[in-house]
């Protein structure tokens, strides 16, 4: 329900976790506490929790964040862009994506 930033996973999303640091979220994804991903867009190291859905197509960040340059910085994530690509807000919602400029 909360403001969040969404990425999107692609077949070359990889990701590193403790699997005794992740649980399930009723239907809606697994929870994982902390993990690093890298895919096109960069990397993100997750230090408390972030959200991946359950056919594993988006992960879920929490808002608000700062951005400065390649560098997005939120409460309990931190996230290194890759050239080309920003957060941006999501049509007409207090929603954020990770996009290609």
């Amino acid at each position: 329900e909360s403001p969040f930033v969404f990425i999107k996973m692609t077949p070359k999303t990889n990701f590193s976790f403790d699997p005794n640091k992740m649980f399930s979220f009723e239907d809606k994804g697994t929870i994982y506490t902390e993990f690093t991903a890298t895919d096109n867009w960069g990397k993100l190291k997750v230090s408390d929790g972030a959200l991946i859905n359950s056919s594993y197509s988006y992960i879920y960040i929490s808002a608000p964040f700062e951005i400065k340059g390649e560098n997005a910085k939120g409460k309990d994530w931190e996230m290194t862009l890759n050239e080309g690509y920003t957060i941006s807000p999501y049509k007409d919602t207090d929603k954020f994506i990770v996009t290609k400029q």
